[in-house]
Protein backbone atom coordinates (compact mmCIF):
# COMPACT_ATOMS: atom_id res chain seq x y z
CA UNK A 1 0.00 0.00 0.00
CA UNK A 2 2.54 2.35 0.78
CA UNK A 3 1.43 5.88 0.83
CA UNK A 4 -1.91 5.04 0.28
CA UNK A 5 -2.56 3.58 3.83
CA UNK A 6 -5.26 5.87 4.98
CA UNK A 7 -7.33 5.12 1.83
CA UNK A 8 -9.38 2.87 3.42
CA UNK A 9 -9.54 4.23 7.10
CA UNK A 10 -12.25 6.02 8.68
CA UNK A 11 -12.32 9.98 8.32
CA UNK A 12 -14.07 12.40 11.20
CA UNK A 13 -15.34 15.51 10.01
CA UNK A 14 -17.05 16.89 13.10
CA UNK A 15 -19.60 14.90 14.58
CA UNK A 16 -19.58 12.69 11.10
CA UNK A 17 -17.79 9.90 10.23
CA UNK A 18 -17.35 8.79 6.70
CA UNK A 19 -16.26 5.36 6.48
CA UNK A 20 -13.22 5.54 4.21
CA UNK A 21 -11.94 8.29 1.60
CA UNK A 22 -13.38 7.16 -1.08
CA UNK A 23 -15.32 10.24 -2.79
CA UNK A 24 -17.63 10.19 -5.65
CA UNK A 25 -17.63 13.92 -6.95
CA UNK A 26 -20.58 15.06 -8.26
CA UNK A 27 -21.51 14.03 -11.73
CA UNK A 28 -23.85 15.07 -13.97
CA UNK A 29 -26.50 11.64 -15.35
CA UNK A 30 -29.01 13.07 -16.75
CA UNK A 31 -31.17 11.05 -14.99
CA UNK A 32 -33.81 13.40 -13.79
CA UNK A 33 -37.18 13.18 -14.37
CA UNK A 34 -38.82 15.76 -16.77
CA UNK A 35 -39.91 17.56 -13.95
CA UNK A 36 -36.41 17.49 -12.41
CA UNK A 37 -37.32 14.87 -9.82
CA UNK A 38 -34.88 12.47 -8.48
CA UNK A 39 -35.72 9.36 -10.55
CA UNK A 40 -35.65 5.43 -9.68
CA UNK A 41 -32.94 5.25 -12.08
CA UNK A 42 -31.06 7.66 -9.67
CA UNK A 43 -31.21 6.10 -6.93
CA UNK A 44 -30.13 2.61 -7.88
CA UNK A 45 -27.04 4.52 -9.80
CA UNK A 46 -25.87 5.68 -6.60
CA UNK A 47 -26.60 3.04 -4.41
CA UNK A 48 -24.75 0.51 -7.08
CA UNK A 49 -22.00 3.15 -6.00
CA UNK A 50 -22.07 2.94 -2.16
CA UNK A 51 -22.24 -1.19 -2.83
CA UNK A 52 -19.04 -0.57 -4.56
CA UNK A 53 -17.26 0.70 -1.61
CA UNK A 54 -17.50 4.65 -1.98
CA UNK A 55 -17.47 6.69 1.69
CA UNK A 56 -18.65 9.92 0.29
CA UNK A 57 -21.27 10.25 -2.69
CA UNK A 58 -21.53 14.12 -3.63
CA UNK A 59 -25.33 14.00 -5.77
CA UNK A 60 -24.77 15.83 -9.10
CA UNK A 61 -25.76 19.60 -9.13
CA UNK A 62 -29.57 20.38 -7.89
CA UNK A 63 -30.97 23.74 -9.07
CA UNK A 64 -32.18 25.45 -5.77
CA UNK A 65 -34.32 28.05 -8.08
CA UNK A 66 -35.99 27.05 -11.10
CA UNK A 67 -36.28 28.47 -13.61
CA UNK A 68 -33.83 31.33 -13.28
CA UNK A 69 -31.04 29.09 -11.61
CA UNK A 70 -31.64 26.27 -14.30
CA UNK A 71 -28.16 24.51 -16.30
CA UNK A 72 -30.46 21.81 -18.58
CA UNK A 73 -33.76 20.15 -18.94
CA UNK A 74 -32.67 16.63 -17.03
CA UNK A 75 -31.05 18.64 -13.93
CA UNK A 76 -32.37 17.79 -10.59
CA UNK A 77 -34.47 20.51 -8.76
CA UNK A 78 -34.46 21.13 -5.05
CA UNK A 79 -36.26 24.40 -4.97
CA UNK A 80 -39.80 22.94 -4.03
CA UNK A 81 -40.42 21.15 -0.86
CA UNK A 82 -42.01 18.66 -2.85
CA UNK A 83 -38.67 16.99 -4.28
CA UNK A 84 -37.45 16.28 -1.00
CA UNK A 85 -39.22 12.74 -0.31
CA UNK A 86 -37.46 11.29 -3.23
CA UNK A 87 -34.24 12.85 -2.09
CA UNK A 88 -34.91 11.44 1.82
CA UNK A 89 -35.60 8.17 -0.13
CA UNK A 90 -31.98 8.34 -1.72
CA UNK A 91 -30.44 9.39 1.47
CA UNK A 92 -31.96 6.36 3.36
CA UNK A 93 -31.06 3.77 0.73
CA UNK A 94 -27.12 4.99 0.69
CA UNK A 95 -27.05 5.08 4.38
CA UNK A 96 -27.91 1.25 4.44
CA UNK A 97 -24.35 0.54 2.88
CA UNK A 98 -22.62 2.56 6.11
CA UNK A 99 -21.75 5.88 3.18
CA UNK A 100 -22.71 9.14 3.83
CA UNK A 101 -23.83 11.37 1.19
CA UNK A 102 -24.37 15.01 0.30
CA UNK A 103 -25.50 16.98 -2.50
CA UNK A 104 -24.04 19.84 -4.63
CA UNK A 105 -26.34 22.88 -4.55
CA UNK A 106 -26.41 24.81 -7.90
CA UNK A 107 -27.89 28.11 -9.07
CA UNK A 108 -26.53 27.87 -13.13
CA UNK A 109 -26.71 32.11 -12.88
CA UNK A 110 -24.61 33.96 -15.74
CA UNK A 111 -23.81 30.34 -16.80
CA UNK A 112 -28.26 29.76 -17.59
CA UNK A 113 -28.93 29.90 -21.39
CA UNK A 114 -31.88 32.53 -21.68
CA UNK A 115 -33.62 30.35 -24.85
CA UNK A 116 -33.37 26.95 -22.59
CA UNK A 117 -34.89 29.00 -19.27
CA UNK A 118 -37.38 31.72 -20.97
CA UNK A 119 -36.07 33.87 -19.30
CA UNK A 120 -32.69 36.87 -18.73
CA UNK A 121 -30.39 34.78 -16.56
CA UNK A 122 -29.78 36.32 -13.25
CA UNK A 123 -26.76 36.08 -11.24
CA UNK A 124 -24.58 37.91 -8.76
CA UNK A 125 -23.91 40.30 -10.68
CA UNK A 126 -24.57 42.00 -14.15
CA UNK A 127 -21.64 40.43 -15.68
CA UNK A 128 -22.02 37.95 -18.63
CA UNK A 129 -20.55 34.58 -17.80
CA UNK A 130 -18.13 34.48 -20.88
CA UNK A 131 -17.70 36.91 -23.95
CA UNK A 132 -20.58 37.05 -25.97
CA UNK A 133 -23.06 36.09 -23.42
CA UNK A 134 -26.02 37.12 -21.77
CA UNK A 135 -25.63 40.21 -19.14
CA UNK A 136 -27.62 38.82 -16.29
CA UNK A 137 -29.70 40.65 -14.13
CA UNK A 138 -28.75 40.88 -10.37
CA UNK A 139 -30.39 39.05 -8.40
CA UNK A 140 -32.54 39.92 -5.04
CA UNK A 141 -31.75 38.17 -2.20
CA UNK A 142 -34.05 38.10 1.01
CA UNK A 143 -33.60 39.71 4.43
CA UNK A 144 -32.71 36.10 5.46
CA UNK A 145 -30.07 35.95 2.55
CA UNK A 146 -31.32 32.80 1.07
CA UNK A 147 -33.13 32.90 -2.65
CA UNK A 148 -36.22 30.68 -3.16
CA UNK A 149 -36.31 27.59 -0.75
CA UNK A 150 -32.37 27.59 -0.66
CA UNK A 151 -32.59 27.59 3.19
CA UNK A 152 -35.24 24.56 3.89
CA UNK A 153 -32.78 22.66 1.50
CA UNK A 154 -29.82 23.37 3.43
CA UNK A 155 -31.11 22.88 6.28
CA UNK A 156 -32.60 19.29 5.35
CA UNK A 157 -29.12 18.11 4.17
CA UNK A 158 -27.15 19.40 7.38
CA UNK A 159 -29.94 17.61 9.24
CA UNK A 160 -29.75 14.12 7.49
CA UNK A 161 -25.72 14.14 7.60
Amino acid sequence: MGKFNSLFQPLEVRRCTIPNRIVMTPMGTNFAENTGEMSFLHIDYYEQRAQGGAGLIIVENACVDYPAGSNGTTQLRLDLDSYIPRMFKLTETIHKHDTKIAVQLNHAGASAVAERINMQPVSASNLPNKKGGATPNVIKLRNDGFEGNTKNVLLFFLWKI
